[in-house]
């Protein structure tokens, strides 16, 4: 029984962390992005993986990386 419920915690977890990306990315839309910046606001983007790293199931997921969107928008 506490599989399963890892199971959709795994998931519920990782999909947190990608709508916490897509707020952030809602947040900063507007935000003039200078290519040259080493800081400037560049869109995030959530990457999933098979596997949960906390209990070390198989069956959940995770989140295997946030990176920074590389083409820039002009607004």
């Amino acid at each position: 029984m506490f599989g399963s419920l890892d199971i959709s915690t795994s998931a519920l977890v990782a999909q947190r962390a990608r709508l916490d990306a897509i707020s952030a990315n809602l947040a900063n839309a507007e935000v003039k992005v200078d290519p040259k910046s080493p800081t400037a606001f560049s869109e995030r983007i959530v990457e999933f993986a098979q596997g949960d790293l906390v209990s070390g199931n198989a069956l959940g997921v995770h989140v295997a990386a946030i990176t920074p969107r590389k083409a820039f928008r002009f607004i």
